[in-house]
């Protein structure tokens, strides 16, 4: 276990006057995690496709809901 970690927990990231806490995210962190979770749902849908897991109104579905959710919200 890191020996910091009680001191990140007691003072709840605490890093300084006027600085943000070490556990508050960046907007790149944010960015980057969405760009993680959109690339692991776009390969679950490729490999429905492939594979033939599901029937094509559940691609279609998916591949809908993954259009309003991520895609569009994106793209404002």
């Amino acid at each position: 276990m890191d020996k910091n970690s009680w001191l990140v927990y007691y003072t709840k990231g605490f890093d300084g006057v006027g600085r943000p806490t070490i556990e508050q995210e960046t907007d790149l962190e944010i960015l980057s995690n969405k760009q993680a979770y959109l690339r692991n749902e776009l390969w679950l849908l490729i490999d429905n496709l492939r594979f033939g897991d599901a029937s094509t109104n559940d691609v279609k579905k998916m591949m809908d809901e993954f259009l309003d959710t991520i895609i569009i919200p994106l793209a404002k």
